[in-house]
């Protein structure tokens, strides 16, 4: 790869992470999976998981981007996924719905929420893509939502609704 090449491509990342961070964004976070999970079963789960967020909390403006690195071992047992459009921004609910679709080796850590003073989502995406590269998919408006779209949720952030409290515990 020519130094030209080079620059490019982290003119184009760095391009990328700014637009990304003039959007308006809930939460970014952090998805992992044990290492037994296959790639396809990761990606099935993240369709799944996505869908659900968008149904149960999600506005028309709902809209996701997922960042997967595609340089480490690791890649394939991680991923980044930006969530915007959602009703009540809340993001402890769906770390733990993520852990009970993917098994307890699992994880999801929130590295930015638009709820948190002083976080910067630039400086959140750039420590963890760290100049690696990365495959991007992402959807912009809602597919499917419901008539009430608020994740009602009681003060330890579980949410009220029964159905998706067993969620939780598959």
């Amino acid at each position: 790869m020519s130094a030209s090449e080079v620059s490019n491509k982290k003119g184009i990342c760095n391009d990328f992470l700014n637009w990304c961070a003039r959007q308006a964004w809930d939460w970014l976070h952090v998805l992992r999976v044990s290492e037994t999970t296959t790639p396809k079963e990761m990606g099935r789960n993240f369709r799944r998981w996505i869908r659900e967020v968008e149904q149960e909390d999600g506005t028309l403006s709902f809209r996701w981007i997922r960042l997967i690195p595609v340089e480490c071992e690791e890649s394939m047992r991680e991923s980044f996924v930006l969530v915007g459009g959602l009703s009540s921004g809340e993001s402890w609910y769906w770390s733990k719905r993520w852990k009970a679709l993917n098994g307890d080796d699992s994880h999801a850590a929130i590295s930015y929420s638009s709820r948190r003073k002083g976080m910067r989502l630039k400086d959140a995406l750039a420590e963890l893509l760290d100049d690696s590269n990365f495959d991007v998919q992402m959807q912009f408006g809602a597919r499917h939502i419901r008539r009430r779209r608020t994740l009602r949720v009681d003060e330890d952030g579980l949410p009220l609704d029964k159905k998706l409290r067993r969620n939780l515990n598959p």
